[in-house]
């Protein structure tokens, strides 16, 4: 008698009594038993106080081919700019039967005949022959996939058959941006649709990029001779085409902030884009060598050393590092005992020894937050604000959520509800101002309210869209940037219908063409049990929200420099 245990078929330590066993001898002197077994019932074979007994009916056996039903497949990754763009797919084993490996495919069609399926890929036969346990996850890496809206669809396989396929998962939007060219130069143009329209050699305020493939530098005027790509972000007054060299003429795309550095103009956003590798189009260049190398790279030299004013002593190192010395010239520029001078700059002038010579003091910006516990009734809050603050600029919060500001009256040095507060409600009043050196106070923000009713997308009207001078309320709850899109006037991509009050909040553009507020959002997840992460932020300018509410510093969560704590 033997026990056996197999979570295919639900058996725990079950009983079978062996009727026969076939030895044979493999090459390697391994012995292989095949057992041949029936269920054994030790009720059947009592010899004590025997009356009629009838057995159970045998129903250990499943069907290995009835599968249950099966969970969708799940995208859990994508690398649309990686030299070769792939995504991972995470599919589900069934709850059911035997699952010796799992089929993918996917199609343009929720509910697709099987001529509209097309195979993406399988999972892996375990090495030692046995099925998956039930509802185990498996990932599946897929690249070749060409651009397009897909929803993918498993199957379930044994030697014995296959499942139905599962149904669809949500819509996946692949847009992989890595191209393979056969001429040597690349021109760049941009337009405001997919068919070139609005056609320019500028990326300002355009929507699409375009790229033709050719063997001269200089770029067609027709719109025709591109192929158009949507640029996300679209490159608004501040974003740049971004490309980086996978060798071979071949190149991936993306858009985002750029600046020159080190002698490269390459993109400022390190975390998404590598500068070693990364470059971006300065405005005013409408063509990419594609047998350049991108990035910034400075290659091994050797010791320049000079004692003129202004010559800068430069080691470069075989790892790729450089030690800078300048040499001493502040005693000339501001006077002996001089040693160093510190200032802040919107734009500088500089001679041809790198000397500054002149510069530009960019807008302030000034950021107020005061916290209340409103008492029962309550309907006037005092507020410390500077001078010259511009009544209107403030955004105010009850129990972390933004009110209209048709529910409150703003002055100068106070915010009045036309309805008394609840006791111990929360109120957060964010007061900002902004200000230019020469022409003073400037308004920081327009506000826009739309009313929306079951809608996926919102056209601006009567104002002007800016992508990433934006702060969007839903209901009075924070929008992050993962759940929407701007391209032109228009915000699309919603994750579902919305419904409800939409509140734009648009950072006027200082004198640095960049939102006033040096506004940087950033969407962080928590993890069980964790209560500190990590963020760079200035502690007297910072909101954190939790699933769209304003949450209160001291009580929610704590400050500290590069970190903020929670307080659950």
């Amino acid at each position: 008698i033997v026990s056996v245990t197999n979570v295919n078929y639900g058996w725990s330590a079950k009983l079978f009594r062996i009727n026969k066993v076939t030895q044979t001898f493999s090459q390697d002197g391994s012995i292989v038993c095949q057992l041949f077994m029936t269920e054994f019932n030790p009720d059947v074979y009592s010899d004590t106080s025997i009356t009629q007994f009838t057995p159970a009916p045998n129903s250990g056996l499943g069907d290995p081919s009835t599968f249950g039903t099966l969970a969708v497949p799940v995208l859990a990754s994508q690398y649309p700019t990686a030299a070769n763009p792939s995504f991972t797919v995470n599919v589900t084993t069934a709850p059911n039967g035997i699952t010796q490996y799992v089929e993918l495919y996917y199609s343009a069609f929720t509910n697709p005949t099987n001529s509209q399926l097309i195979f993406a890929g399988t999972t892996a036969v375990q090495p030692d022959g046995f099925p998956y346990a039930p509802n185990t996850v498996l990932p599946i890496t897929l690249t070749n996939v060409p651009s397009g809206d897909w929803y993918f669809f498993s199957q379930m396989v044994n030697n014995l058959g296959a499942s139905p396929y599962s149904s669809a998962s949500s819509l996946f939007r692949w847009r992989p941006s890595t191209y393979q060219f056969t001429n040597r130069y690349l021109a760049i143009a941009y337009a405001d649709t997919i068919t070139g329209s609005g056609f320019s050699l500028s990326p300002r305020g355009k929507i699409y990029y375009g790229l033709c493939n050719q063997d001269s530098i200089s770029p067609p005027t027709s719109p025709s001779s591109y192929t158009w790509y949507l640029a996300d972000p679209n490159f608004g007054t501040s974003y740049y085409l971004c490309y980086s060299n996978r060798t071979g003429r071949k190149f991936s795309f993306a858009t985002g902030l750029a600046s020159a550095t080190a002698g490269a103009f390459v993109p400022t956003n390190t975390s998404q884009f590598d500068p070693s590798i990364w470059s971006a189009l300065v405005d005013g260049t409408n063509y990419i060598d594609l047998d350049s190398r991108t990035g910034q790279l400075i290659e091994y030299g050797g010791t320049v050393t000079g004692t003129q004013s202004g010559e800068v002593s430069v080691i470069n190192n075989p790892d790729g590092k450089v030690i800078a010395s300048l040499s001493p010239l502040l005693a000339t520029q501001f006077g002996p005992g001089v040693y160093s001078v510190t200032s802040s700059a919107a734009t500088i002038t500089i001679d041809v020894y790198g000397r500054v010579i002149g510069f530009t003091v960019p807008d302030s910006f000034y950021y107020t937050e005061q916290v209340f516990t409103a008492t029962a009734g309550q309907t006037v809050f005092t507020v410390t604000r500077g001078a010259g603050y511009i009544v209107g600029n403030c955004l105010v919060f009850e129990n972390g959520l933004l009110l209209n500001p048709s529910e409150y009256t703003d002055a100068s040095g106070s915010v009045t509800f036309a309805t008394g507060r609840t006791l111990n409600d929360i109120i957060t009043i964010v007061s900002v101002k902004a200000v230019n050196a020469s022409t003073g106070v400037y308004s920081a923000f327009t506000r826009n309210t739309a009313n929306l009713t079951s809608a996926s997308i919102y056209t601006a009207s009567g104002f002007t869209l800016n992508s990433g001078f934006e702060l969007l309320f839903l209901n009075g709850t924070v929008v992050n940037d993962q759940d929407y899109d701007i391209i032109g006037q228009t915000i699309t991509n919603f994750p579902d219908l919305v419904t409800g009050d939409l509140e734009i909040i648009q950072w006027t553009a200082n004198n640095q063409s960049q939102p006033c507020s040096g506004i940087a959002n950033s969407v962080a997840y928590t993890i069980n049990g964790q209560s500190t992460y990590n963020f760079s932020y200035n502690v007297n300018s910072f909101n954190l929200y939790s699933n769209g509410a304003l949450l209160k510093q001291g009580t929610d969560y704590t400050t500290a420099t590069g970190n903020y704590t929670l307080a659950s």
